[in-house]
C-alpha cells in the first residue's frame, strides 16, 4: 500500500510543479518564498507546496506582504512555511507537503495563484 500511496503523491507533486512552471509567465505561479508570502497575505494562493524537511526562518510583515528572513535561534522568528500554509488554508487554498528529495534542488515552496498580483 505504501508504494501505491508514494507513487500517487509523487505524481501529485510533479503535476503541481509543472502547473507552477506553466503559470509563471502569467505571474500566476511562483517558487519564490517572498512572492508567495505576498500572495498568501493577499489571499491569492490557490495551491501551496511546502518543503517538509527544511524550515525557512523569518517573519511576515503584516499589511506589507513581505517576508523578512531571520536567524533560526531568534525568539522573534518562526518557520514562515508553517505560516504560509495556515494563511493558504484560512483563505480556502490547498496545501501539499513534500520531502526535500521529491523537490528540485533549493525549492522551499511552490504556489499557484488564483489571479496575478
Amino acid at each position: 500500500a505504501r508504494a501505491i500511496v508514494a507513487a500517487g503523491q509523487g505524481a501529485a507533486i510533479a503535476a503541481h510543479l509543472d502547473e507552477v512552471n506553466n503559470r509563471r509567465s502569467g505571474n500566476r505561479g511562483s517558487m519564490d518564498v517572498s512572492e508567495i508570502a505576498r500572495a498568501a497575505q493577499e489571499g491569492r494562493v490557490e495551491r501551496l507546496l511546502v518543503n517538509l524537511d527544511t524550515p525557512v526562518y523569518g517573519t511576515l510583515e503584516a499589511g506589507v506582504g513581505s517576508f523578512v528572513p531571520g536567524a533560526p535561534d531568534s525568539a522573534q522568528t518562526y518557520d514562515v512555511l508553517d505560516e504560509l500554509a495556515g494563511l493558504t488554508i484560512r483563505n480556502g487554498g490547498e496545501v501539499l507537503g513534500a520531502h526535500r528529495d521529491a523537490l528540485p534542488e533549493g525549492v522551499m515552496a511552490a504556489a499557484t495563484f488564483r489571479y496575478a498580483g
